[in-house]
């Protein structure tokens, strides 16, 4: 697995970065709320990869369990970090 950071953003309290997986091709974007600490994830294409970064909370289905996670309770240290990574766009 070789990551790399395309591209990284800071705005209204998020931190955006969106990455690549050079060997499988695989996009993604990271969206880090910094007062909660809370972090979520948006699988991108190479066709849709800035909008997603740009607009991460756009994208339909993912918008209303995005927004949930932020203002969920924090999990306890034995529950898994959120993610919607293995959703389909």
């Amino acid at each position: 697995m070789t990551l790399i950071d395309l591209a990284e953003r800071n705005s209204a309290g998020l931190s955006v970065l969106l990455s690549w997986d050079r060997a499988s091709g695989e996009l993604w974007v990271d969206v880090l709320h910094l007062a909660t600490g809370r972090s979520f994830i948006v699988p991108a294409r190479p066709d849709n990869a800035l909008e997603v970064f740009y607009h991460p909370f756009a994208y339909g289905s993912f918008a209303q369990d995005l927004m949930s996670a932020l203002d969920a309770p924090e999990p306890d240290d034995d529950e898994a970090a959120f993610s919607v990574h293995d959703r389909q766009l």
